[in-house]
């Protein structure tokens, strides 16, 4: 449904409508006008609306209200929504870039591939909320924020309400946390990058194969946060690989399958070594140095990859779904059939890569 322009002069907001440029630019002059106080001025309240592309750019809707509405791929730089109420909205591959939603209800949000480089939601309130079913106009069960894969660069979330957040495969560089509530929060494959985190709530978060970077974790309670297990030294790692050598020497009969499963291997040297059926399950391998190396069936899932060096590995037959790794890192590495065998690389984009 569209709606005539004519139609703001009605009712109080709009429901289920597909908003032009047009018509999103005259409802915010009209909410203006109620930010200031000026006569003919009206709140905007929008429900289940479609506003998916639109430009927000230096836009101002401060207190207004906006209910399980599609804002996916819009342009929001430098636009100001402080304190609005926007639940269960989507904001998936849109560019937030140097907006203010300071003190907003953005429960139940969910920002999958956004860039969030330098917004503000310093004391926003981001905690679950009941996803609203659009086609059947029904409140489903309450999910979390996610930022899956988003883009946090020095972005302000300082005071947030962040309760069970999902923040799988988020870039956090200079992201502040300060203060902020962070109790369950998921941060699977995510890199911190000189993030900030003194001050906030982490009980319960999970941070087991995320990255850490530059960050000063002196002064963070960890002792109720769920982590990797702690890391073999590097003579140990290197006995792991002789005994994993014998068992691939032996078909199995002697020495054992070297298993680095959820350790943080982060910046390890493994540059040219026999790597075949490693498994390395949902480790960390972030800025790893893997060139040339033979990972030949080797069991990556889950893996967080991020920064590390694959150019000239050879990754045929190896499970790499899960992980995170980029299509740019996996340009130079062997893929497909493993010889011999029928075991084929496999990612969680094509299982016969």
């Amino acid at each position: 449904m569209t709606a005539a322009p004519g139609d703001i002069t009605g009712g109080q907001g709009f429901t289920s409508v597909r908003f032009s440029q047009e018509l999103l630019e005259r409802v915010q002059r009209r909410h203006e006008r109620f930010l200031k106080g000026i006569p003919n001025g009206r709140r905007c309240v929008l429900s289940m609306c479609d506003l998916s592309g639109l430009d927000f750019r230096q836009l101002d809707f401060s207190d207004g209200e906006f209910i399980a509405c599609d804002f996916s791929g819009a342009d929001f730089r430098g636009a100001t929504f402080r304190a609005a109420t926007i639940y269960s909205a989507r904001f998936d591959g849109a560019n937030l870039g140097g907006a203010d939603f300071e003190r907003a209800n953005l429960r139940g949000a969910t920002f999958h591939d956004t860039n969030l480089t330098q917004t503000s939601f310093v004391d926003a309130d981001l905690r679950r909320a009941g996803q609203i079913n659009l086609e059947e106009l029904v409140l489903t069960d309450e999910a979390p924020s996610t930022f899956h894969g988003a883009r946090l660069r020095k972005t302000k979330l300082a005071g947030a309400k962040l309760k069970a957040a999902d923040f799988t495969a988020a870039m956090l560089e200079g992201t502040d946390f300060k203060g902020a509530d962070l109790r369950g929060t998921r941060f699977k494959h995510a890199a911190f990058v000189e993030a900030e985190l003194r001050g906030a709530y982490l009980t319960d978060a999970d941070l087991r194969g995320a990255s850490f970077e530059g960050v000063d974790l002196d002064d963070v309670d960890l002792t109720l946060v769920q982590t990797n297990p702690k890391p073999p030294s590097p003579a140990e790692i290197y006995r792991m690989l002789d005994t994993h050598q014998q068992w691939l020497a032996s078909n199995g009969a002697e020495g054992k399958r070297a298993d680095f499963s959820l350790l943080d291997l982060s910046g390890h040297l493994f540059q040219g070594a026999m790597l075949a059926a490693v498994t390395f399950a949902d480790a960390i391998l972030a800025k790893a140095d893997f060139r040339k190396a033979n990972l030949a069936a080797a069991d990556l899932r889950g893996a967080n990859l991020n920064g590390a060096l694959l150019d000239g590995a050879d990754l045929r037959g190896a499970d790499l779904r899960d992980a995170f790794v980029s299509d740019d890192q996996l340009a130079t590495v062997k893929t497909g059939q493993l010889p011999g065998v029928s075991k084929l690389t496999q990612t969680d984009t094509d299982d016969t890569n």
